[in-house]
């Protein structure tokens, strides 16, 4: 009998000891941040002026508008920001294994994303376009003369999709790195690149005489929205909500389009 309450005692200190761990309520994502005093920001810094890499005296910074936003979610959650930059292909799978907090890169919103994540209201809107090479653009008559071509889109981008959904017969090449698409353009391993407008612009002006925007075609996903948002898991209401009061102050006042105008001009 004294065996048999030995061991009921020793049951029941075991259970008093678990039982506070699986009552423990998990941290949301907006307190994990608090806690440990940092906002890990994923992007992918290949996008100026939205975002990427600057090098100044032999030293390499991100910057861009979005990593600006990108501070001001940290200077209101009261953390410092840390970035963390990465191919855009891989963004949404670092959300999801929480290697980062949110994301900050030119994504927009797709029905498929959705299903994953969740979106900020929109902080800027854009059109996609072909950018070609200037030697090239007189070939490009009209929607038609891209099929069969070599067109190149970023990895898992709404861009991608586009080429994929209107354009079947075209070769389509899909890269991690913007860069890297303009330079396979340059040479001559694609016809043309999907890219949204202002970031196409400003490759373009950094291969002056080079490279041309084909203005007469735009490109919209029917399935996709656009805008650009800020990206974070699903279940993150506190989190949200400060996001949303950021960008939507900075979009009623103007601040993020003249954030947009200070980078281009650095580039």
């Amino acid at each position: 009998m004294k065996k048999i309450m030995k061991v009921i005692i020793a049951v029941m200190l075991l259970a008093s000891l678990v039982l506070p761990l699986t009552n423990a309520k998990a941290l949301t994502t907006l307190e994990s941040i608090k806690e440990k005093g940092q906002l890990v920001v994923g992007t992918s810094a290949d996008y100026p002026p939205f975002e990427w890499i600057s090098i100044e005296d032999g030293q390499e910074e991100i910057i861009g508008a979005d990593i600006d936003l990108a501070q001001k979610i940290a200077d209101e959650i009261g953390v410092e920001l840390v970035i963390e930059n990465m191919g855009f292909d891989g963004l949404i799978p670092s959300l999801k294994t929480n290697r980062v907090d949110i994301l900050i890169a030119g994504m927009g919103y797709t029905e498929e994303r959705a299903g994953q994540v969740d979106f900020s209201t929109p902080y800027y809107e854009t059109t996609d376009y072909f950018v070609v090479r200037a030697e090239d653009a007189e070939q490009f008559e009209d929607a038609s003369a891209f099929t069969e071509k070599r067109l190149g889109a970023q990895k898992a981008s709404i861009q991608e999709g586009i080429i994929l959904s209107q354009f079947p017969d075209a070769v389509l090449t899909s890269l991690g790195k913007n860069n890297d698409l303009i330079q396979s353009l340059l040479t001559n391993r694609l016809d043309a690149v999907l890219l949204d407008e202002v970031a196409a612009a400003q490759f373009i002006k950094q291969n002056t005489d080079k490279l041309v925007l084909l203005e007469e075609f735009p490109f919209i996903d029917e399935e996709a929205q656009t805008g650009q948002s800020v990206i974070l898991n699903k279940d993150n209401e506190d989190l949200l909500e400060v996001i949303n009061g950021v960008v939507e102050e900075m979009v009623e006042n103007g601040e993020y389009d003249e954030l947009i105008e200070k980078y281009i001009e650095l580039i």
